[in-house]
């Protein structure tokens, strides 16, 4: 087995799996599209590295040719990355992206034409291309992937917390990736071993591509990278943590073995693998607390906890059809918004038939001050979720979008004394009914990614279910109205037959010389009508 092949290979395929599932999840998401982009210049990069370092000495032109392919790949990476880097942040910069596209696509013809590299040579552990006119001028473009960083990291500082989660992931892989990736460039400029150490220099950059998979992947399953949102459940999540050990261990060994003077074979790579895995399924089975509460605190950090939680609210979701009353409804979702997601104070506001206006249905705690702003249907926040599409607003400063609109900022104001961190609408056939809105944690940490991608899914289905039995309610009364009515028509007809009796007494009672007939016909029959009566209208 090749070490130095075993590297690139193991890139080329994390990051080819991962751009092609990122596009998947949506071809019309830019971000995922760079993304996919971007994923397609590393793995050809890494491809075509494979080969070059399985490649034999004696066998120049394959190595021409992977050379090559090789150069068609690494071209783009700078601007696809630069690209990527401007998406997570939110900064929008069209034409100097265009520029740089331009400038990168006449590279590219320059490679064509045999001007960006030469013939590729052989150093200590595979094929290496040359640099030629053209890749000096990458080399110099090769900068935009720094200032990318700095870019982050610059706009880090005025982004919520919960944006900050995005760009610290995309930083650090972007660092990595940058940093060992320009010592990778090191030998098609000519320079083949390290200054001032004299050792050959070793192509990093293929161990910095299977960490940036690893980074990538870990934030796109926390939602904080990416627009792809993954639900898990208890066996995903085992599998998923196994498939992380796995490449983290291989990457890690890869690295180790390189600076160990030590033999690398198959045999002791795959053995050291077994054990890992073995080990760590029966100490995470067998010894949960073995490692102690920070490390068990990161444990469910990093797995546990955030896929569980997804598990119960799809399992709340899954069961919502059987509900049929919402107190019961709204009591189950409290186990979920309380206890699952800790949530330490929420309010569920909806509309009043009768009055048209938005009241607080349900609160936690319920002593916590239940009143709301006076919200009608054309509320600054109602027309913010029409206006906007979104599917919740911010109601705090921090989590606050940049460069949101004066109706959100509006909606923000009115409903700030109500504590609220977030508010989710409540909605059917796009007409707004309610409104979730939550309050800060039990804990007090920050929401996350995942937290936001669960309340957005399960308040969709929420609304659904409360609109179905809002209306399965109207039917009924409607129902009850209607039998009513026929009730009242009964007991009408009833009444009017008992009073027959009476009024035919009272009339011929006016008249001369009826007493005695009265007394022995009408009298009797009135009288027991009467009490027919007065029992009938104490029964009803």
């Amino acid at each position: 087995m090749n070490l130095h092949g075993l590297a690139p290979a193991l890139g080329a395929t994390c990051n080819l799996l991962l751009s092609i599932y990122v596009l998947l999840s949506d071809r019309r998401s830019r971000l995922n599209q760079v993304y996919f982009f971007w994923g397609l210049c590393i793995t050809t990069w890494n491809a075509c590295t494979y080969f070059l370092f399985t490649t034999p000495a004696e066998a120049l032109g394959a190595a021409t040719f992977w050379a090559t392919v090789l150069q068609y790949g690494v071209i783009f990476l700078p601007v696809a990355s630069l690209h990527l880097c401007l998406l997570v942040a939110e900064v929008p910069a069209r034409k100097t992206l265009a520029a740089l596209y331009l400038l990168h696509l006449c590279l590219g013809i320059t490679h064509a034409l045999g001007f960006f590299t030469q013939a590729p040579k052989h150093l200590e552990y595979g094929w290496y291309s040359q640099a030629s006119y053209g890749f000096y001028v990458y080399a110099a473009a090769y900068l935009q992937s720094v200032a990318a960083i700095w870019i982050m990291i610059r706009r880090r500082q005025a982004l919520p917390p919960i944006r900050r989660r995005r760009l610290d992931a995309m930083i650090l892989a972007q660092t990595l990736i940058v940093t060992l990736g320009s010592n990778d460039l090191l030998p098609i400029l000519g320079i083949e071993r390290y200054p001032f150490l004299g050792a050959v220099i070793y192509p990093y950059g293929s161990v910095a591509a299977v960490f940036y998979g690893i980074i990538v992947a870990y934030s796109v399953l926390q939602h904080q990278l990416l627009d792809v949102h993954i639900a898990l459940g208890r066996s995903s999540a085992h599998f998923v943590r196994f498939g992380f050990l796995l490449v983290i261990g291989l990457a890690l060994q890869i690295a180790f073995w390189r600076i160990a003077p030590t033999e690398f074979t198959a045999t002791a790579l795959v053995s050291s693998l077994v054990v890992l895995m073995l080990s760590t399924l029966l100490a995470s089975f067998l010894f949960p607390r073995l490692l102690g509460i920070p490390v068990e605190r990161l444990d469910r950090r990093l797995h546990g906890d955030r896929f569980e939680a997804q598990d119960r609210v799809r399992n709340f979701v899954e069961n919502m059809i059987w509900y049929d009353d919402i107190e019961a409804l709204l009591d189950d979702l409290h186990g979920i918004l309380a206890r699952t997601l800790e949530i330490g104070s929420y309010k569920i506001v909806l509309r009043d038939e009768v009055q048209q206006s938005f009241v607080v249905h349900r609160a936690h705690p319920p002593d916590d001050g239940a009143a709301i702003p006076e919200t009608k249907s054309n509320s600054p926040i109602f027309q913010y979720f029409e206006w906007s599409k979104s599917e919740y607003l911010a109601l705090s400063a921090k989590y606050a979008r940049p460069g949101e609109s004066n109706m959100g900022r509006l909606a923000r104001r009115q409903f700030a004394s109500v504590g609220a961190e977030f508010a989710f609408p409540l909605t059917s056939q796009n007409e707004p009914f309610g409104l979730l809105l939550v309050g800060p944690k039990n804990n007090g940490s920050e929401y996350s990614g995942t937290d936001i991608a669960l309340l957005v899914g399960l308040v969709k289905n929420l609304s659904l279910m409360v609109n179905q039995i809002r209306l399965k309610t109207q039917i009924r009364q409607n129902q009850d109205f209607e039998l009513l009515g026929k009730m009242s028509r009964g007991m009408a007809h009833d009444l009017n037959n008992l009073l027959t009796p009476v009024s035919t007494l009272l009339q011929l009672s006016s008249e001369p010389g009826q007493d005695g007939a009265l007394d022995t016909e009408l009298l009797p029959v009135a009288l027991r009508n009467v009490k027919t009566m007065r029992a009938y209208i104490r029964e009803s």
